[in-house]
């Protein structure tokens, strides 16, 4: 081996014996407080910015029934909802303004019905109803935490509605519990 090896060897012997010999002391510290302030948090989101009802949905040979007043289409699974809060919440839905469609003809939201997603089909339709209307939650938690699900939509179109596109805006709307 080389000197220069041989000396950079002796030196990190040296160092390592006679380094922990140094008496390092403290001189100052300083500390800070933590505070952290954690807002109440509620938050709800759907998986897709439009619910669409188009003609297939009003064919009776698939999920759509022929009634006396028109025809109910049905859209199973239609909607994925995730709602979330740090406290106990609870969730409503609305349709303030109906579906307006063409010439100012209109659909009223009654005419919409929900409920949530079940493999049996066993859990009830309710009625399409505005914000200021809705008195009953589609969802309530006691407790915080996160909850996701599906809903199925169903929409009456009658004989006398006009052909043609029809919009309207669903509302969710999440508020802290009053159990």
């Amino acid at each position: 081996m080389s000197t220069r090896i041989w000396i950079l060897i002796g030196s990190l012997i040296l160092l390592s014996v006679f380094a922990p010999m140094v008496d390092a002391n403290v001189l100052d510290e300083a500390g800070i407080n933590v505070i952290v302030s954690i807002p109440q948090v509620l938050w709800v989101g759907v998986n897709t910015p439009t619910l669409v009802f188009e003609g297939d949905d009003f064919d009776i040979t698939k999920n759509a029934i022929a009634v006396e007043d028109g025809i109910l289409a049905i859209k199973p699974g239609a909607i994925g909802v995730v709602v979330a809060g740090n406290i106990g919440h609870a969730l409503f839905i609305s349709l303030d303004d109906g579906l307006n469609g063409p010439g100012n003809t209109r659909i009223p939201g009654t005419r919409m019905g929900y409920r949530i997603t079940d493999p049996d089909g066993n859990n009830p339709w309710f009625v399409m109803q505005s914000k200021a209307e809705a008195r009953q939650a589609l969802l309530q938690r006691a407790t915080p935490g996160r909850t996701a699900f599906e809903m199925d939509f169903h929409l009456l179109v009658t004989w006398w509605d006009a052909p043609g596109v029809y919009e309207g805006t669903i509302i969710y709307t999440v508020v802290p519990a009053e159990l």
